[in-house]
């Protein structure tokens, strides 16, 4: 049983899969960037000086390349497993998001104590108002940094939840527009007449095939009325008793 049916704004997962394989796309493309021009600023300022320093800085921004790289690729494979209704090429995506998810809440523990540590450095040594912005700045990191957790939390969720309905049999396009579709179905009252009740047709339950809708039924025709009853001839009047 698939985990979410919709996602977000969309009344389905095959939809909010989609968007969260844009989403991710974009998001990977620009921390990419950011993170090779970095790096490569990084590169040109020790190869200036004429050092070889291989620290933590150094191999943290090769490790973010890499782990954007594979971000990328698999939101690509996301959007073609998607549109083809392939759900193999889910699996990569389903793969990198939970180390960035990690990750994510790792660097908010870190952020957390840096600020304890800004705080409680900066007021006993009588720096308060940097202290005070120190911490409002580390604040509104974590605030971004959570942000985009609730969403990378929320775009794994809805792929695993896509990843499922393919698996059952589900969550393909043609599922998604009979979900769509208006059932029409006419009944008949007594006394002649026909209803057509029009509803919504929502999405079948679980584990179920989507059924057919019924061929309307033929209304009945108006029942004739029952001819007058015909009068019984007049009565002959008695003569009066003397």
């Amino acid at each position: 049983m698939a985990i979410m049916q919709r996602c977000c704004c969309f009344d389905n997962v095959r939809s909010g899969s989609t968007a969260s394989g844009i989403y991710t796309l974009i998001y990977s493309a620009l921390a990419l960037a950011y993170s090779a021009y970095v790096l490569s600023l990084y590169t040109q300022v020790v190869s200036y000086y004429g050092v070889q320093v291989v620290d933590g800085f150094f191999i943290g921004s090769i490790l973010a390349v890499l782990l954007f790289t594979l971000i990328l690729i698999s939101s690509i494979l996301l959007l073609v497993g998607v549109s083809k209704d392939q759900r193999g090429y889910l699996f990569p995506y389903m793969i990198v998001m939970p180390i960035l998810i990690l990750l994510h809440i790792a660097y908010c523990i870190i952020i957390i104590v840096a600020a304890a540590a800004v705080g409680s450095y900066g007021y006993s040594s009588g720096y308060s108002s940097l202290a005070s912005a120190g911490i409002g700045l580390l604040m509104f990191q974590l605030a971004v940094v959570v942000l985009f957790t609730v969403l990378d939390v929320v775009c794994f969720l809805c792929v695993v939840s896509q990843y499922t309905e393919l698996r059952d049999g589900r969550g393909r396009l043609q599922d998604v527009m009979a979900a769509r579709t208006t059932v029409i179905t006419t009944t008949s009252p007594g006394f002649g007449g026909a209803v057509v009740v029009t509803q919504q047709g929502g999405v079948p339950p679980q584990g179920y095939a989507m059924q057919q809708g019924y061929a309307p039924q033929q209304g009945y025709a108006p029942q004739q009325g029952y001819p007058p009853a015909q009068g019984y001839p007049a009565q002959e009047q008695y003569p009066q008793k003397m």
